[in-house]
């Protein structure tokens, strides 16, 4: 539902444009077909190819690092570099993951013809300990269908707040806002999808989970015999 709400939203901005009354002049130029990877889901085909190097998790070492290529109209990644990262064990890690998967894209479409684009790729290390990572989006529909707006809307604060490169949470709180009456913020959640939507290639979360172990030691204490 909330898929066919985002979709809706795209052809709503698209003829807000054509008609020059878009809010705050604001200009979002989008590709008529995004790239896409001939292998399957890249996102999940780098989940699956990347590990999070020991030596940064022995140092709890954690972040995001941005990369930036360019697909070009062949379908080849080309120009990859480091926007930002934490550490040079988790970039050379992300790049080294990326670059498997230098040829065999499908290019990006404007007018039905074949263009460069650039993108962003994130990829997410994080590190947790006696936790799980949070299912930010279960949790928001769940206050949703209890009509429990308020804290639905929290949730979604949370989640951008811990990931603002997932165009997914910024869709599902706008339709949280809209059940609200926030049609502004409702719209402006709309059109930051749509650019995160637009700019990044995918978002790659990177995960490793801990738990402490508790040792208890056993005192044996005896009564001396007499």
């Amino acid at each position: 539902m909330s898929r066919i709400i985002f979709l809706l939203s795209i052809c709503f901005i698209c003829i807000v444009n054509l008609n020059g009354q878009f809010p705050g002049n604001l200009k979002l130029v989008t590709e008529n077909v995004k790239v896409k990877y001939s292998g399957g889901d890249a996102g999940e085909i780098l989940e699956k190819k990347i590990k999070y190097p020991q030596e940064a998790i022995i140092s709890k070492i954690q972040g995001d690092v941005i990369l930036s290529c360019i697909i070009d109209k062949n379908g080849r990644i080309d120009q990859l570099s480091v926007i930002s990262s934490p550490d040079n064990s988790l970039s050379a890690a992300s790049v080294s993951a990326v670059n498997e998967l230098k040829v065999g894209w499908s290019p990006a479409l404007v007018d039905d013809k074949p263009v460069d684009k650039t993108y962003l790729l994130v990829f997410r290390y994080r590190i947790f300990i006696n936790t799980r990572p949070p299912d930010y989006t279960r949790m928001a529909s769940k206050f949703a269908e209890k009509q429990k707006y308020e804290k639905a809307l929290k949730t979604y604060d949370l989640a951008i707040k811990d990931n603002r490169f997932h165009y997914e949470y910024f869709e599902g709180r706008s339709v949280i806002r809209e059940a609200m009456g926030d049609a502004e913020g409702a719209q402006m959640d709309k059109l930051k999808a749509l650019e995160l939507y637009d700019q990044i290639l995918t978002v790659v979360d990177v995960i490793t989970v801990g738990y402490t172990k508790t040792v208890v030691k056993r005192v044996v204490t005896t009564s001396p015999v007499y």
